[in-house]
């Protein structure tokens, strides 16, 4: 009885020794942050330059990124991070908005959708070294209806990981 009891043990230390480390938030203390702006001063009715995605710092080390996405403009916005450097190659559709479907396999890393005026949302992603573009392509609730990318001139910025 005795060994069956040892055996039992042994195997619960060794499957609690093979348990997950992380905590429940993912954060595993250490990963950088990254602030995002979300901003449309002029509601839905807007030109490229009035719309801007804003990220602080501009630049962090790879790794776990907390990215907050903070909306402070009227429309609701996504953040959506893509590897990349230069947003004018992206693929966009007549509305100037970016076709997910068909950036290249693994580019596209992850995304904060809704985030709505006023309100503030987060998500940690990890980040090899090199550019990211972050933009928001939600469409405008405007006529015509345009996309907040606007072709890679409205609601975009890069980001630098080191």
């Amino acid at each position: 009885m005795r060994k069956l009891l040892f055996g039992l043990l042994v195997v619960a230390m060794v499957v609690a020794g093979c348990g997950d480390d992380d905590d429940a938030s993912g954060d595993e203390g250490g990963g950088a942050s990254v602030s995002v702006v979300l901003s449309d001063p002029y509601g839905p009715d807007f030109t490229p330059g009035q719309i801007t995605v804003e990220p602080d710092p501009i630049s962090v080390d790879a790794g776990s990124v907390e990215i907050v996405a903070k909306n402070q403009g009227a429309d609701t916005h996504e953040l959506v991070i893509v590897k990349g450097d230069d947003p004018a190659l992206l693929p966009v559709d007549e509305y100037g908005g970016v076709i997910e479907d068909d950036l290249p396999e693994d580019d596209l890393i992850g995304e904060i959708p809704s985030v709505f005026p006023g309100t503030e949302e987060s998500a940690s992603f990890d980040l090899d070294a090199g550019s990211y573009i972050l933009f928001c392509s939600i469409l405008a609730p405007s006529a015509p209806p345009q996309s907040h990318f606007v072709g890679g001139d409205g609601m975009v910025n890069t980001l630098t990981v080191t």
